[in-house]
């Protein structure tokens, strides 16, 4: 049970860690990254930012 926590919280910190990096490219893309909107967080609730 703890192994499978462990293994969760590493795969989530790992996307947090890419994150930058993608909103990165996503910009340089021309792709629009919406702000002040609505989002999901990791744990399923809607948080506005």
């Amino acid at each position: 049970m703890e192994r499978e926590k462990k293994k969760k919280r590493k795969r989530e910190q790992a996307a947090m860690d890419m994150l930058p990096v993608l909103l990165k490219n996503m910009q340089t893309s021309g792709v629009d990254i919406p702000t002040n909107e609505t989002a999901s967080s990791s744990d399923g609730e809607v948080e506005n930012h």
